[in-house]
């Protein structure tokens, strides 16, 4: 079955909704995504050089994915999130595809990417689409990852 799945870019009328999805995402792991459990996880959209996108069905916020380019022609993915109802169908593949696409313009080599342990699913993913998983000292220290993130990859372009 086809969606009608929409991939657009973020703006500020979809914090909430991105909001409201982060903490959805969330409750379903013992081990809290956020640095501080306190504070929901905001975009990172609009900083030098960032793009963040989110996918739309039928005006439902259903996922996330942002991307931090980097001087060395490397790129951070960013909060790649499906909603759990949305999970194995085509949603997280569009946004991947969409975050490809804009880093392969913007000539980036290496795409690093970090997640959790208890994530299991997403692992199967990232190496379902060519990422190699990688220690945390690989990963180069100006990337800005996420301080609760234990598993990285990276993919090259």
């Amino acid at each position: 079955m086809m969606m009608h799945v929409k991939i657009i870019p973020f703006k500020n009328k979809h914090q909430p909704l991105v909001d409201v999805l982060l903490h959805k995402i969330n409750a379903e792991f013992e081990r809290s995504m956020f640095p501080d459990a306190s504070v929901p996880m905001k975009t990172v959209a609009h900083a030098i050089g960032n793009q963040f996108w989110v996918a739309v069905q039928n005006d439902e916020l259903i996922g996330t994915i942002g991307v931090m380019l980097k001087k060395d022609h490397s790129a951070v993915v960013k909060s790649l999130f499906v909603a759990k109802e949305y999970r194995g169908t085509e949603v997280a593949s569009l946004l991947l595809t969409k975050l490809v696409e804009h880093c392969k313009k913007k000539k980036v080599q290496h795409i690093y990417l970090g997640t959790m342990s208890q994530m299991k699913a997403a692992h199967r993913f990232y190496e379902k689409n060519g990422f190699i998983r990688i220690e945390e000292t690989d990963v180069p220290l100006d990337l800005g990852m996420n301080p609760v993130d234990d598993v990285f990859y990276r993919l090259d372009l």
